[in-house]
């Protein structure tokens, strides 16, 4: 009787009868509508968190279809929310820890080792923000612990501008309510997009739900200025990956300064991707051979990597309009979950969720 699964679904899946007793679907109907016209996964979130069962003082724990995780992970949860309980004169915090790719089957390699560079931000500036209690870059959709009040106090419910990245949204509003945010010290696996086509789209529809966060007034100013600043970083990236080609290509005399500026940029992007394999990939379960050979496509295929994050800026600016009020779903249908493997490291048996 400790915790139950309740799945989110615009259609029935009938998992009660299929699964178990611990499992509640919670079924959308095509009619609702929430009171600011919340769209897609936003607007399903809201339905959840008015007819959940949950209580107030129940604790939240947001996954994707295919999250998994270990023992390890449910006791640094446990232990996150015995903490927070623990403090009655504050308010509890959100906590988020890391979430990995490439365990199990790889359906796209190139998807899944661009992917390293989120596993460097959840140990880079993700962990550093949490560091601080705030939530300065944003927030993942899954691998989220929030107790139930809090999700009623802050609430998916914001119109189009808290639907496409309606995470984020959610989590610098949440700062508004003076709600901080904590590390857990735990891991929780999925998969990288399929296709090419999907992984352009996933990053054009984050570009444009950022952008929407920064420009949304609801929130004050001095919790948006450093996501417009990382934001426009990101939007730069195409014209500083060209910069630094055609400097190898071409005759140049520029100054000294820009080239140190573009050695620097280049040199902390392909460590990023460098972190997170070395996060992500355990030698011993893979093996010298296999390992090695990934790490050598992480380290030849860092170029097209970063043509690819490039499409998808360029992708993202060229259909800003869509992008800015549009949702892509990434397809995950061909997710054989018995064939995944989630011992990393010290993890121990898994939990399907």
């Amino acid at each position: 009787d400790c915790f139950v699964i309740e799945v989110v679904t615009d259609k029935s899946l009938d998992l009660p009868s299929q699964v178990g007793f611990r499992f509640v679907e919670i079924v959308v109907p095509e009619s609702y509508q929430t009171s600011t016209g919340a769209k897609y996964k936003a607007r399903a979130l809201q339905f959840a968190i008015e007819t959940s069962m949950a209580t107030n003082k129940d604790w939240i724990i947001h996954l994707d279809e295919e999250t998994r995780f270990g023992g390890e992970t449910a006791r640094a949860i446990a232990q996150f929310i015995i903490e927070q309980e623990g403090k009655p004169e504050e308010m509890p915090g959100i906590g988020q820890g890391v979430v990995l790719y490439g365990e199990g089957d790889i359906y796209n390699i190139l998807t899944t080792l661009a992917d390293s560079y989120r596993v460097a931000d959840d140990y880079g500036k993700f962990r550093i923000q949490y560091a601080f209690g705030e939530c300065i870059v944003g927030m993942h959709g899954s691998f989220v612990v929030c107790r139930h009040d809090i999700e009623r106090l802050v609430s998916f419910d914001h119109g189009l501008a808290g639907s496409i990245t309606e995470d984020t949204y959610f989590a610098f509003l949440a700062r508004t309510h003076n709600v901080k945010f904590h590390w857990i010290q735990g891991v929780m696996y999925e998969q990288s997009p399929f296709t090419l086509v999907d992984f352009v789209k996933q990053r054009a529809r984050w570009i444009g739900g950022l952008i929407q966060v920064c420009l949304e007034t609801k929130i004050p100013l001095r919790y948006r200025y450093l996501l417009w600043i990382f934001t426009i970083i990101w939007l730069t990236l195409p014209m500083s990956l060209m910069a630094y080609f055609l400097m190898g290509i071409l005759p140049s005399k520029e100054p000294r300064w820009f080239t140190l500026c573009l050695v620097v940029i280049r040199v902390f992007a392909c460590w990023n991707y460098v972190l997170g394999f070395l996060m992500t990939y355990d030698l011993r379960k893979l093996g010298a051979v296999r390992y090695l050979i990934f790490l050598y496509l992480q380290l030849f295929l860092m170029p097209y990597l970063g043509i690819l994050e490039s499409c998808a800026v360029l992708y993202a600016i060229w259909n800003m309009r869509a992008v800015l009020s549009g949702f892509h779903i990434v397809e995950k249908e061909r997710f054989n979950r018995g064939q995944v493997n989630t011992e990393h490291k010290d993890e121990e048996s898994p939990v399907t969720i």
